[in-house]
């Protein structure tokens, strides 16, 4: 009995035979998995090219910012550091004058003008009592002193700008000026109108 009952089910399913058009769906159907399974290999290898170039820009950016950043920081310490060392010796004026025009005609030896600086935090509350020369990293400079209400000198040294000063805040692109401190002097650093600036205030 369990030996024809066999051989009738091998008979059955030898029997069953697929239609043309049942042969096609189950053919497309394979190509389909097919597809899929290649497209889920190709979207990870692309999610992970992805990733890789992410991460090399993001790198490339990081990178470069800090190779801008330390040699400005470098600038900007060195200037900080010359011009509160002369501010804190307060030579002798070359010109004695509360007016920027005849502290202006002074100063014929630079090949620039020096200006009534609109960014001078200190404007307001000081007036100008004269200038003389001096230099900022060999750069010839003109220093204009003033004297707030207190009697206190502040100093405003300005040079014309070149590749010396390179990455510096420029106040006409909208730029902010940077403040920081050396030997106990509060420095200020922009650049106005193509003239570095550099005030010097005792803190």
């Amino acid at each position: 009995m369990k030996i024809l009952f066999k051989t009738a089910m091998q008979q059955h399913i030898n029997s069953i035979e697929l239609s043309d058009e049942q042969l096609e769906r189950l053919d497309n159907l394979q190509k389909l998995e097919e597809v899929n399974s290649v497209s889920t290999t190709g979207n990870g290898k692309r999610r992970i090219y992805l990733g890789i170039v992410s991460l090399i820009m993001a790198l490339v950016v990081s990178i470069t910012i800090l190779l801008n950043y330390v040699p400005q920081n470098r600038i900007i310490g060195q200037i900080a550091d010359e011009v509160a060392k002369n501010h804190l010796k307060l030579k002798p004026l070359d010109i004695v004058s509360t007016q920027i025009s005849d502290v202006q005609n002074y100063f014929t030896k630079l090949d620039f003008l020096p200006i009534n600086s609109s960014q001078f935090p200190y404007k307001k509350e000081s007036s100008l009592a004269g200038g003389r020369y001096c230099s900022i990293k060999g750069s010839s400079a003109a220093q204009l002193r003033y004297r707030n209400l207190n009697g206190e000198y502040i100093t405003l040294y300005q040079a014309n700008y070149s590749s010396l000063f390179a990455g510096l805040p420029d106040i006409d692109k909208g730029e902010s000026a940077i403040t920081t401190f050396a030997r106990g002097v509060e420095i200020t650093i922009w650049v106005e109108k193509g003239l570095v600036m550099v005030s010097a205030k005792n803190n």
